[in-house]
């Protein structure tokens, strides 16, 4: 079952400022960089390298440790809590394309080998109002859970 998420709005471009973005959507981002910002990253065994950013990302994220909503064991509660952000906002999405692409990530945690999920009709609905592309991903994370419930019960974790 999945057990947690984390969910973006993530929306990239190579031609609009961010301030743009967000004057559009009147929310802040999470998370952002401007096309042209440095960026440093290191390969194995080789020095790190510096280039400028190919393209401007504005991201919203939004993960279920950062509320509580415990009339929810879906493990969406992160996707529903970013549809009802941007609720009415579809048609300023859309009005972005095609010279941005915002799409929509979600990432779960299962408690089982069994990762299945179900995506309530009404959580449907609110995410198709946006328009987005949605990509989502269900980790295993069996172990993890299976050490915290053994805490929780009181039992020492192998």
């Amino acid at each position: 079952m999945v057990i947690d998420g984390y969910a973006s709005l993530v929306i990239s471009s190579k031609t609009r400022r961010l301030e743009d973005i967000t004057a559009l959507l009147g929310i802040e981002p999470t998370s952002y960089w401007e096309l042209g910002d440095p960026h440093t990253w290191q390969m194995r065994d080789k020095p790190p390298e510096s280039h400028p950013r190919r393209s401007s990302i504005w991201a919203l994220h939004i993960h279920d440790d950062e509320f509580d909503h415990p009339e929810d064991e879906t493990g969406l509660a992160s996707l529903r809590r970013l549809a009802d952000l941007l609720k009415g906002k579809g048609p300023i999405l859309e009005s972005l394309r095609p010279e941005l692409d915002p799409t929509i990530l979600w990432t779960g945690d299962s408690d089982s080998t069994q990762g299945g999920f179900y995506v309530p009709i009404d959580l449907v609905r609110d995410l198709s109002d946006l328009g987005c592309d949605i990509m989502m991903t269900v980790n295993n994370e069996e172990q993890k859970y299976k050490k915290k419930r053994k805490k929780a019960r009181g039992q020492k974790p192998k």
